[in-house]
């Protein structure tokens, strides 16, 4: 078994345990079922989610610079 050590801001550890507590789960339970997760999917999936995932974002970002530009 191999050790990993990851550098996080403590916002994104705070978030990380609050999710794993909802689970039922401690920190490092959280992120090793979830990475076991990313990985154990089928290929095609994955890249559809992170083609899904890419889109919402731009289109977040996009609505998100429409919004302010409003404000100007």
């Amino acid at each position: 078994m191999t050790t990993i050590t990851l550098v996080l801001n403590d916002e994104k550890v705070q978030q990380l345990k609050k999710t794993a507590e909802l689970y039922g789960l401690n920190l490092e339970q959280f992120v090793t079922a979830s990475i076991e997760d990313l990985i154990s999917q089928p290929e095609p999936e994955f890249n559809d989610a992170v083609k899904k995932f890419y889109k919402k974002t731009v289109n977040y970002i996009n609505g998100y610079h429409n919004a302010l530009s409003h404000f100007n």
